[in-house]
């Protein structure tokens, strides 16, 4: 049986405290790991998986589910105490910490989007992003390094809040043609994966005649939710 957490990265400041590495688990048995071991005397963290964690051998894959297990941690209380990282939290509730993929069991599981998304804590709202700088310059007129751009865009706001590409839990793009989009996939699926990483929320992907920016390609516009911990 192969090992769910081989190629898996530990987190080198909770090993060094004496922090014990225990095993992956969805939110929901992360939660019971905190009564398990607490009731043997441990201290539990979980931690949600991050895409420098993950081995190369995953960087292409487009499965949104991992993003929403995390890995558990257990230390003998009486250890020498430690900050843990910021995106660690002490569980309960991992479920909070991100958000959480919603996969009905019998059906295929989608490539590069989730169907759903379920979260808790502060909403934002990004408004729709076009792929031009930050003086409102087109510097690209192909659709990959606009979408880019746009991605980038959405990322930049998402941080004024304090928050990441991994509170994303919805992103509707508006493109202006269709063959181009199906014709660049596989870019702009790296393009996709450099920006945002392995986390793939819920998508709606819309055609249109044209956007009001001339020149714009692209518009992408996403919805957050930054969890109650950090919110």
């Amino acid at each position: 049986m192969t090992d769910p957490l081989a190629g898996i990265q530990s987190d080198p400041t909770l090993l060094a405290a004496g922090w014990e590495r225990r095993y992956l688990a969805d939110p929901d048995r992360a939660k019971e790991a905190l009564e398990t071991y607490a009731a043997l005397g441990f201290e539990v963290l979980a931690q949600p998986l991050v895409p420098a964690q993950f081995p190369s051998s995953c960087g292409d894959c487009s499965s949104a589910v991992c993003r929403s297990y995390v890995l558990v941690y257990t230390r003998k209380r009486g250890g020498e105490p430690v900050a843990p990282p910021d995106d660690a939290r002490v569980a309960p509730p991992p479920a909070a910490a991100r958000p959480r993929v919603l996969q009905p069991p019998a059906w295929p599981r989608p490539k590069g989007y989730a169907n759903g998304v379920v979260a808790r804590g502060a909403w934002i709202c990004v408004a729709g992003q076009v792929g031009w700088n930050e003086q409102e310059q087109f510097v690209e007129t192909e659709l990959v390094g606009q979408t880019r751009q746009a991605l980038e865009n959405i990322v930049a706001v998402l941080a004024e809040a304090g928050a990441g590409p991994e509170h994303v839990v919805r992103l509707t793009w508006y493109v202006t043609d269709k063959q181009a989009y199906l014709g660049a996939q596989e870019e702009l699926g790296r393009v996709y994966r450099a920006v945002f990483g392995r986390h793939f929320p819920a998508m709606s992907l819309v055609v249109v005649a044209g956007l009001v920016e001339e020149g714009a390609l692209v518009e992408i516009e996403a919805t957050a939710a930054l969890p109650e911990a950090v919110a």
